[in-house]
């Protein structure tokens, strides 16, 4: 513990935590440098649509009959359709996404791989997940929920006596650093918790009718594509990744909903 504490006060006089320690003082600059990363960051999430469509090969899906499929999707679940475009990523990408939170500005990702491996059934589950997300309102929840704790610390930041205050003014080692550890602490256990029940939510919307009902001809087409991911990338069938929990948990989370059906 003694040789730990030793190292600490050492670390706390590197170049740069006393950096950070200056970053984090209650001085007349610090609070506005930290609201315009704040700003930078808010603009970039609100453009990410536009990002996205700069940034990667995004083709028109060309194949009308699966485009009026995924329409249809939509239409079922009440929500106005997103044009899919198809990420020319080379097969080197398994994945399907709608990026974006607002209403109007997103964008449903197709890859190239998908389209090439996946039967349209199991294409349309996949995508069926995905808007249940948007029905569930997940994208704005993670925005809301992951940005919650940045708005306190603006407000921490231009208060007279504020937590930020308190720690720079501490004679504890790095105390500088609690915020930007407990802001990590809660984006992990937004991650392994909230998030990763959302994934779950929208497998089951995936998996039900329009009256919430599981049906067994939808829960089997989601099996086999979350199956399918698997065969391509074998090391997502155990893997937790973030807010994803792993192919296998899902797929086991996907029979429960058999004996719903049986009951």
């Amino acid at each position: 513990m003694i040789f730990a504490l030793q190292n600490i006060c050492t670390l706390a006089q590197n170049e740069f935590f006393v950096w950070v320690k200056d970053f984090f003082s209650p001085s007349a600059g610090s609070p506005w440098s930290i609201l315009l990363i704040g700003l930078v960051l808010c603009v970039a999430g609100f453009m990410l649509t536009q990002i996205v469509r700069l940034a990667f090969r995004l083709d028109p899906l060309t194949d009308a009959n699966l485009a009026a499929e995924i329409s249809d999707a939509f239409h079922e679940a009440g929500i106005a359709p997103i044009e899919p475009r198809v990420w020319k990523a080379r097969g080197r990408v398994a994945n399907v996404a709608i990026v974006g939170f607002l209403p109007g500005n997103q964008l449903l990702l197709i890859t190239d791989a998908v389209l090439e491996r996946f039967p349209r059934h199991e294409l349309i589950a996949v995508i069926s997940h995905e808007i249940g997300h948007l029905k569930k309102k997940h994208p704005l929840k993670r925005v809301l929920l992951a940005s919650a704790p940045l708005l306190f610390l603006f407000v921490d930041l231009f208060s007279q006596v504020g937590l930020h205050r308190m720690l720079a003014d501490s004679s504890i080692p790095l105390a500088e650093f609690a915020i930007v550890i407990g802001y990590v602490v809660y984006i992990d256990w937004l991650s392994t918790s909230v998030f990763s029940r959302m994934e779950f939510e929208a497998d089951r919307f995936a998996a039900c009718n329009a009256t919430d009902q599981p049906n067994s001809q939808r829960i089997n087409d989601m099996q086999a594509a979350l199956r399918r991911f698997a065969k391509i990338c074998p090391a997502e069938l155990t893997k937790k990744g973030g807010p994803h929990p792993s192919l296998a948990e899902r797929l086991i989370r996907l029979d429960r909903l058999f004996a719903e059906i049986r009951s």
